[in-house]
């Protein structure tokens, strides 16, 4: 059974586990590089919004770097950092704006070869001007640094070095300890540079945090020697924040309603669900049992088509993404909430994961065998776990939701609340600040 509780590992050995106890904190100085932050919703931006926010209502002196926002970057004004954001620019136009010839070859050139860390690069040289802005006015004791990209991490070690800070860099994905087979366009050569930048920073690093364990011991695999044998590695994931049982936004009474709130990518289909469904309609039928499945995103439109030719397109309500503050309520009123989680990442946790443990509702994780969701699936009692590549695990999982209405205590889920997660992260910064 996984641990998801802050654990402390000689990184020299690498073996073995103590578990640290929360410790009360003197007031810290703190500065995290982040490069997105609320009102952004690019993915990664809440993780420090809701851990600088506990920071901040237990007194610390907690800022925070960040990119500024572009024009057509997506916001959402219900998110809100509580910390103050110091937002430096990029100083290269951005990947992605398009598909003429003159755009890809930039893309190709940027993020195949000149991109190193990543096609954030051009944010390195202001960052570090407004950084060294910020240790001149509230000298920082602690500089963490989270990515991707892992631009931040550069940023991060430059301005501890400056700064006489301790680094702590926070990993929500690996860098190069992950399939570069999978990469867009990186090239061998690239690679290695990659490998050689993240072992220095690594190697100034006095304490790593993952958001998983499985990603904490596919790094120790890849990059365990580069270490410090003083370092310290720590898992401290995303969390969820309690929400009010009377924020509720209703469905539709007549059916039972399964909800996804997100974007479906890579290999999130809301088609594995209802091949899942199909077999089952029989017995809900004669059961008077009326599902609706509700997706608040986009569905593909091979996706979309694969439910139509099923016979299930009548089942499906696809509606507007909605507000972080709104889809909380939304949440709340579905009968069961579906996690999808392609294998491609087995190691990671989507940020879902926790919004849906907060909503308390039953869940069904469609994912991979071993994967990072399974672990958790199977230690708090949340719902039900199914596998992508077996329709019949889905089926059963969908009849003991559906039909049997099995209830669930969520046992387990508070270790990963918000104000828990901090207390953590607080004691790994005063464990690094005790560090000789």
């Amino acid at each position: 059974m996984t641990t998801w509780a802050t654990n402390t590992v000689d990184a020299a050995s690498a073996v073995g586990r103590v578990a640290t106890q929360a410790q009360a904190s003197q007031r810290r100085r703190i500065l995290v590089v982040s490069p997105f932050l609320p009102p952004s919703t690019a993915v990664g931006g809440k993780r420090f919004a809701f851990l600088c926010r506990e920071f901040l209502a237990r007194g610390h002196h907690v800022e925070a770097l960040s990119l500024c926002l572009h024009a057509d970057e997506q916001q959402d004004d219900s998110l809100i950092s509580a910390m103050p954001v110091h937002r430096a620019r990029n100083l290269l136009p951005r990947t992605g704006r398009g598909r003429s010839l003159t755009q890809r070859v930039y893309d190709r050139l940027l993020l195949g070869h000149v991109g190193v860390p990543d096609q954030y690069v051009g944010w390195i040289p202001p960052a570090m001007r407004m950084g060294g802005s910020l240790i001149d006015r509230f000298a920082p004791e602690v500089i963490i640094a989270t990515g991707p990209p892992h631009s931040s991490f550069v940023i991060g070690q430059r301005l501890a070095q400056r700064a006489g800070a301790r680094l702590i860099l926070d990993y929500r994905d690996p860098w190069t300890a992950f399939d570069w087979r999978n990469s867009s366009g990186v090239r061998r050569p690239t690679r290695r540079v990659h490998r050689w930048l993240e072992k220095r920073l690594v190697a100034a690093a006095d304490a790593l945090v993952f958001a998983t364990e499985r990603m904490r011991a596919e790094f120790i695999r890849h990059l365990g020697s580069s270490l410090r044998s003083q370092s310290l590695l720590r898992v401290i994931t995303n969390g969820y924040e309690e929400q009010s049982a009377r924020q509720i936004r209703s469905l539709d009474a007549s059916h039972r309603n399964i909800v996804f709130a997100g974007e479906l990518y890579g290999g999130r289909r809301v088609s594995d669900l209802m091949d899942g469904l199909l077999p089952l309609m029989p017995e809900l039928e004669a059961a008077g049992v009326k599902p609706l499945v509700h997706v608040f995103g986009t569905v593909r439109d091979e996706d979309r088509r694969r439910v139509e030719a099923a016979g299930l397109g009548g089942l499906l309500r696809q509606h507007d993404p909605v507000k972080y503050a709104d889809i909380t309520k939304v949440l709340r009123g579905a009968d069961v909430l579906y996690l999808p989680s392609g294998g491609e990442v087995s190691y990671a946790l989507p940020f879902k994961v926790f919004d849906y443990l907060g909503a308390a509702r039953p869940i069904l994780a469609v994912t991979s065998r071993e994967s990072a969701v399974a672990d958790l699936m199977q230690e708090v009692d949340c719902g039900e776990l199914a596998y992508g590549d077996s329709p019949l695990s889905v089926t059963r999982a969908l009849r003991r939701l559906l039909l049997e209405q099995k209830s669930y205590g969520f046992g387990g889920r508070e270790q990963f609340r918000w104000d828990s997660l901090a207390t953590e992260y607080l004691a790994t910064i005063d464990s690094v600040l005790k560090t000789t």
